[in-house]
């Protein structure tokens, strides 16, 4: 049986000997579950769920990725016209994507949106300049910000200046950056 227990604990840094010790497996049978070459009972279910704070529920993979429908297009004024209903899938921009859920406001991005971020590779990252992105300074720091300026002097490496999305805002000069990752896809649910 498929899950996503290794989604879920890889999310809360967890190792395999980890979420083991709290569960009482060893670490080879927690990867055995994980990888569907051990049975998981209804009881490994819910303390695995417990240890990894979801309901036993959410480690099942359903069988529908996706799990909604597609019925139709809006065009001008509003309209919707109707098609036969299909799978919708919702494929992230890039490979090895990024999330993240914003707690408060921030520029033009709302609480409670999800922003998903799409990492660009080293020698692209002046392909940044202008555009909102999350990145990861030197120093291990993580913004949500535009990025302003480049700088390529061979001497020092490659070096930005960042600003904040605020109004009464930051701006941080001559920074290394680990990687930038622009914003690609918002996301709101609303009730």
């Amino acid at each position: 049986m498929r899950n996503k227990i290794r989604l879920f604990r890889k999310q809360r840094g967890l190792t395999l000997a980890a979420l083991g010790a709290v569960i009482g497996l060893t670490p080879q049978s927690v990867s055995r579950i994980e990888n569907g070459k051990m049975r998981l009972s209804t009881d490994w279910m819910e303390r695995i769920a417990a240890a990894l704070n979801v309901s036993p529920a959410d480690l099942l993979e359903s069988g529908t990725p996706g799990g909604a429908e597609l019925i139709g297009e809006i065009g001008g004024g509003g309209a919707c016209t109707s098609h036969d209903p299909q799978l919708f899938r919702m494929a992230l921009p890039g490979p090895g994507s990024q999330v993240v859920r914003l707690a408060h406001p921030c520029g033009p991005y709302h609480a409670g949106e999800y922003l998903v971020c799409a990492p660009l590779p080293e020698s692209q990252l002046p392909a940044a300049l202008g555009r909102d992105c999350l990145v990861e300074l030197a120093d291990g720091a993580r913004h949500l910000c535009r990025v302003v300026t480049h700088s390529a002097n061979p001497r020092k490496g490659g070096t930005f200046t960042l600003a904040g999305l605020d109004s009464a805002s930051w701006v941080l000069e001559n920074q290394r950056l680990a990687w930038a990752a622009p914003v690609r896809m918002r996301l709101q649910f609303t009730s």
